[in-house]
């Protein structure tokens, strides 16, 4: 269910698992969130400053049919290049400031996720990526803080229907 692989955690199958906390300024070194086929999942919660010294890490969460909430502290995962989100029944959505803040290049994506109502990205954030794309979410509410996607090349908002005006 749990492995760290090299620098990596990743989650998968499951079956009992109904949360996951990460307490604040844990796993500094580790360059990989991936979470796949968590069934019964409905909460994610990371602290401030987790995953902070590591380059180049991806964050990815797929398949989690529970899931309600993903909740990721300020200052985490500082250089990481990459965050994605794929067919999880997520209702919300919260990064803190200055996550994923220091990466040029970055792709931020969240796809097929049609119950997300609340994206909240705070200030700093995914500074220098290159890519924020919302693709098939039901998504109610979208709050990008001050400062973030500065550098972004390609946003797109698919199911454009769904977005409150």
């Amino acid at each position: 269910c749990w492995r760290a692989c090299g620098c990596c955690l990743e989650v998968s199958g499951c079956e009992k698992l109904r949360s996951v906390v990460i307490g604040g300024g844990s796993c500094v070194n580790w360059n990989g969130f991936v979470m796949k086929d968590c069934e019964s999942v409905e909460e994610v919660v990371i602290g401030d400053g987790c995953f902070a010294n590591s380059e180049g890490g991806v964050f990815e969460a797929s398949e989690c049919e529970k899931m309600k909430r993903f909740l990721i502290g300020e200052g985490c995962c500082v250089k990481w290049s990459s965050f994605t989100l794929n067919n999880c029944s997520i209702e919300e959505v919260s990064i803190g400031n200055g996550s994923f803040a220091n990466c040029e290049g970055g792709e931020f994506e969240v796809s097929e996720c049609e119950r997300l109502g609340r994206m909240i990205v705070g200030s700093g954030c995914c500074v220098n990526w290159s890519s924020f794309v919302l693709r098939n979410c039901g998504v109610e509410e979208v709050s990008i803080g001050d400062g973030c996607f500065v550098s972004c090349e390609n946003t797109v908002f698919e199911s454009g229907s769904s977005l409150a005006g």
